[in-house]
């Protein structure tokens, strides 16, 4: 019995002994988990609420607002060089055609001017070839078709045409033309017009006569009578006083040009100088 007791005894130590060493292993235990648990759960949660996260919502609009300035920025720059390249290739377009137009002007009308050399030539050998000067018969001549009726002189601006019977746009762009009147040196007033040419060629240079310059005419009959401006002055375009004659009864001669950007003509009378 004694025996059983102590049996007994040592059981129930051991056992409580046990039920110590679970105690004190638990605790640690729990607490550690409690610690782990509690850090996981504090940790996570802060990890995704982490402020770059924030910043990469944030910056997304921005980024794209600043792509969208930089997009306008770039559309307007080529919009503002696209509009001032058209610009460019028109001004240089229409230097270009100008360039052409003026050289081929230029170019025609110097061609023009062998033409005038050639054919006043032709005339002035055929009235050397005539009988003499007291033939009254006059000849025939032509100038790119149309009927000459005489040759105008004027040394001072070194010009000299055939005279076209003819006063029409098309003859005005080949010679000087009879615009109202009879023929070279007949009694009356003869009125020549021509065009004013930038070049000096026709009445391009007419502006620097001066009352006492004088003039030449030459009829086919091959007569050649000299002539001196008495008058210099601009009128109207629709003015048309000036082929009438100034003295009747006498050999007159009016040359007619266009003026101030053809505003105005500019007008010479001039008189059969009697020697």
């Amino acid at each position: 019995m004694a025996k059983e007791a102590k049996k007994k005894t040592t059981k129930t130590a051991a056992k409580k002994e046990t039920k110590k060493v679970v105690k004190k292993t638990e605790k640690p235990t729990a607490k550690n988990s409690v610690k782990t648990t509690t850090k996981k759960t504090v940790n996570t949660p802060a990890k995704k609420e982490t402020k770059p996260t924030a910043k990469k919502t944030n910056s997304k609009p921005k980024n794209n607002k600043n792509k969208e300035q930089e997009i306008k920025k770039i559309i307007r720059k080529s919009k503002t060089n696209t509009f001032l390249n058209v610009i460019i290739f028109i001004l240089i377009t229409s230097f270009f055609v100008v360039g052409i137009l003026v050289g081929s002007e230029y170019g025609r009308r110097q061609i023009n001017e062998n033409n005038v050399k050639d054919s006043i030539e032709e005339i002035e050998k055929e009235l050397e070839n005539k009988e003499g000067y007291e033939n009254t018969k006059p000849i025939e001549a032509t100038y790119k078709g149309y009927k000459v009726v005489g040759i105008i002189e004027i040394p001072k601006i070194n010009i000299k045409y055939p005279i076209i019977d003819e006063s029409r746009e098309e003859t005005m762009k080949y010679s000087i033309t009879r615009f109202k009147g009879k023929g070279a040196n007949e009694i009356g007033n003869l009125t020549l017009a021509g065009h004013n040419n930038k070049d000096g060629t026709m009445f391009g240079n007419i502006k620097y006569l001066n009352e006492g310059d004088t003039i030449y005419l030459t009829d086919l009959t091959g007569r050649k009578l000299e002539y001196e401006i008495f008058k210099k002055y601009t009128i109207d375009p629709n003015d048309i006083s000036c082929v009438e004659s100034v003295e009747e009864g006498t050999r007159e001669v009016t040359l007619i040009t266009c003026t101030n950007g053809h505003v105005n003509r500019l007008i010479f009378k001039a008189r059969e100088l009697r020697k």
